[in-house]
């Protein structure tokens, strides 16, 4: 199958909010609201979706479902058979992967992975590993800037003193280069001829124009996103968030032992990995603060309402599991399939070693 690049590049500050959590806390709609480090994945979608759409190669109401309005878009665009890989960032010619506290080179990523699996059965020694892992890893920080507005009463349409609201936006400026967003789709058909194809587009909540390039590569993602160690235990890390439906969980999962075992569990059975992994304790490493918590996951332009609710488990999320076959054709399906529901459209990619 062929593979593609499409390489997201702006110079604008932008904000990229989690889904369904959006609250002003002040006045107007930017009160007190944080941005993440990387768009989520339905934003990459959309934004390759909006292609097909805005050549008349998709309708919004095509085809039912949670995305599918989006899905049917991307398949005009790439095929039926189409997978997208998210969670990946460019700097300096290098990559990185999101881990939601910034970019890791991917490299020393699937290294350190490999290097504190056997660390699995003694969890606070695993997290004290990764955490020095990364810091030492010449990761990149997100660089936030803070910004304030003055809000409007809704009614009137005035402005009335105390009314201000703050927005975290992010630069992508680090030093004098900027950070370019990365997906690669695994496509059975190519938009494009050779070479690469440029476009505009917007991204963020404030709709920030950016520049998508769109190019055959030869990188193959599996390859990419897996290495073998040889060890019966992997480590799965999201560089992407992945969702599940939302039942049984609901509102903000404290990630208690059952809890975690249940999650790990539910991640790998929605991405049909249940054959090749077993999740063994400490079943989730979490190298966020970022809740996993039910969100409602943006409109459905084909069916006009909000998208139903779905639980969201944040990028920086790590499953353990053993192998049941050998570990080297694990770690590549585990990446080719990902984690959780709706990983063709981004969610739930994964880095494993």
């Amino acid at each position: 199958m062929p593979v593609l690049e499409a390489a997201f590049r702006s110079a604008w500050p932008m904000s990229f909010r989690r889904p369904g959590v959006f609250e002003a806390r002040v006045h107007g709609p930017g009160a007190a609201s944080e941005t993440l480090a990387y768009p989520m994945p339905s934003t990459i979608a959309g934004a390759l979706a909006s292609l097909a759409y805005e050549a008349g190669a998709c309708s919004r109401a095509q085809r039912p479902g949670v995305y599918g309005d989006t899905e049917a878009c991307l398949e005009s665009l790439f095929g039926e058979k189409y997978h997208l890989y998210t969670g990946l960032a460019r700097h300096s010619g290098k990559l990185y992967v999101y881990t939601s506290r910034g970019y890791a080179p991917l490299d020393t990523v699937k290294k350190l992975l490999a290097s504190v699996a056997p660390l699995s059965g003694r969890p606070r020694l695993l997290f004290e590993g990764l955490m020095e892992g990364l810091k030492a890893g010449s990761s990149l920080q997100a660089r936030v800037l803070r910004r304030t507005g003055i809000a409007l009463n809704r009614s009137s349409k005035t402005a009335a003193p105390g009314m201000l609201y703050t927005i975290g936006m992010l630069d992508p400026l680090q030093g004098t280069e900027l950070v370019e967003f990365v997906a690669l789709v695994e496509a059975s058909k190519s938009p494009i001829e050779e070479g690469e194809k440029r476009f505009m587009t917007t991204l963020g909540g404030e709709q920030r124009p950016a520049q998508l390039v769109l190019r055959s590569s030869d990188t193959e993602p599996v390859g990419l996103l897996s290495a073998c160690s040889g060890n019966n235990t992997l480590l799965l890390l999201l560089v992407s968030p992945a969702l599940l439906d939302e039942s049984p969980w609901a509102g903000v999962i404290e990630l208690t032992k059952s809890a975690a075992k249940r999650l790990a569990e539910s991640l790998v059975s929605a991405a049909g990995l249940e054959s090749i992994l077993e999740p063994r304790e400490p079943y989730i490493v979490q190298l966020t603060r970022e809740p996993v918590e039910a969100v409602m996951p943006g409109w459905s332009m084909a069916r006009e309402v909000h998208r139903p609710p779905l639980l969201l488990v944040p990028a920086g999320t790590i499953v353990v599991a053993t192998t049941r076959e050998d570990p080297c054709r694990a770690a590549k399906e585990a990446a080719r399939r990902g984690l959780g529901a709706y990983t063709r459209l981004g969610w739930g990619t994964v880095v494993v070693a």
